[in-house]
């Protein structure tokens, strides 16, 4: 399916389903994450334990992202989104009917494999089906999906987990991927009869080196090996490894922290979790007050991001000492600054790669770290807090950031001087 949009009506429609894909597909991703505090509450795995299944479901999630770019880019989108979605809904029936370890283990590990493709076939569509006069809105838009999803994950079990057990979470994902994927479907059936020839690239206005006037004119071609160096991404998968882990990895681990720390029950718990991503939906407000208005450079924009954290890090250390509502506070702060940060390194540094046509491959490049980082997140937290407990693990996110900081003014230079040869 090739070519664009040029009715308006057909533009929207196309991105409202393209944007509730990616939001239910993350609502879904974390159906495991909200079962983990009543798994381990019910005695049937360890913390550890329960951790590794997360931990497995992004490590082939990453790996498939950092070694499937070219794949994104050869194989039409709709159809990775629809693997997406029809292996989502297959792995969550497995979930939801099965108390066995290893099968969860296989089945939640083979979800992330087949989910991998997801988030850069959105941007891919995003950034080249949409009317080009909606797409900068739409990358904006897209921003709310995935804490929307979040929320909505959270939220959910909040009340399932009041009257049913534990795979009645896993069987609600089943319901809302089978109605998505049906929407996909009739969605590139309408497109077949809409659809225009001649794809459009996307003009792409940075903080860094904003040009007078958007031109659709072919920048210099590099290979991808030598972009990540030119442009200081190298760096950068340092912060999106460590904003995955600082993110999502707390807002997996929030609810069996708050309950061991505060004595809550899992269902007060998850809804606290629901809470701080209902929360972090500032995040885009906060970004978009501070790049590219106050904050011309997007790396430099990235390292402030990181450091406004710190002093809530260290807040955090002292869970289960301090007032239960000043650790919410401190994490509700934490996970939007994050937010803020993803809509940056996920959102607008791979679309300033669209010029060049490696806008999707440069997405999943940018999401295996980060997936990477969800997966250590989900194994190293349940392994610390077992052996040593939550403050030791507080402290070790203490010191993920000011490292985060220091990787993301580090690409600061290379990142302006790549913006000002792209943009020439």
């Amino acid at each position: 399916m090739k070519g664009h949009l040029e009715n308006e009506k057909s533009s929207w429609i196309t991105f409202i389903v393209i944007f509730a894909s990616y939001t239910i597909v993350s609502m879904t991703k974390n159906t495991y994450s909200t079962a983990i505090a009543t798994i381990v509450q019910e005695g049937l795995f360890t913390k550890a334990n329960a951790g590794v299944i997360n931990a497995g479901f992004y490590l082939l999630y990453s790996v498939a992202q950092l070694f499937g770019g070219v794949l994104i880019e050869k194989v039409p989108p709709f159809k990775m989104l629809i693997v997406g979605l029809a292996g989502a809904l297959v792995t969550n029936v497995v979930m939801a009917v099965s108390n066995s370890y290893m099968v969860m283990l296989i089945a939640w590990t083979l979800n992330g494999l087949l989910q991998f493709g997801v988030w850069p076939v959105i941007l891919k569509l995003t950034t080249t089906i949409v009317m080009p006069e909606h797409r900068q809105k739409s990358m904006s838009y897209l921003f709310f999906a995935y804490p929307l999803g979040g929320a909505l994950s959270y939220l959910l079990a909040g009340v399932l987990l009041r009257f049913f057990s534990w795979p009645s979470l896993f069987w609600s994902s089943v319901i809302t991927l089978g109605i998505m994927l049906l929407s996909v479907l009739w969605l590139m059936a309408y497109l077949n009869k809409k659809m225009v020839p001649g794809p459009e690239i996307l003009p792409i206005e940075l903080g860094d080196n904003k040009p007078e006037k958007a031109q659709a004119a072919s920048p210099k071609s590099m290979s991808f090996f030598p972009m990540l160096f030119a442009s200081g991404l190298i760096f950068l998968t340092v912060p999106a490894l460590i904003r995955c882990m600082l993110d999502i990895g707390l807002k997996n681990w929030v609810p069996t922290m708050i309950m061991e720390s505060y004595g809550v029950s899992p269902s007060f718990a998850n809804l606290l979790t629901t809470v701080l991503i209902i929360v972090n939906l500032a995040g885009l407000f906060f970004v978009n007050w501070l790049y590219p208005k106050r904050c011309k450079s997007l790396t430099n924009a990235m390292g402030i991001l990181f450091a406004a954290c710190l002093p809530l890090l260290l807040l955090i250390v002292f869970t289960g000492k301090v007032h239960l509502f000043l650790v919410v506070i401190a994490l509700a702060l934490t996970t939007t600054f994050m937010t803020s940060f993803s809509q940056l390194i996920n959102v607008i540094m791979p679309a300033a790669f669209s010029t060049q046509g490696k806008t999707g491959m440069i997405a999943s490049f940018i999401n295996s770290f980060g997936g990477l980082g969800v997966m250590l997140a989900n194994y190293a937290y349940g392994l610390l807090a077992d052996h040593f407990g939550w403050t030791i693990t507080a402290v070790i996110w203490l010191i993920l950031g000011i490292i985060a900081v220091i990787f993301s003014f580090m690409a600061t230079p290379l990142w302006k001087r790549f913006t000002a040869e792209n943009n020439a």
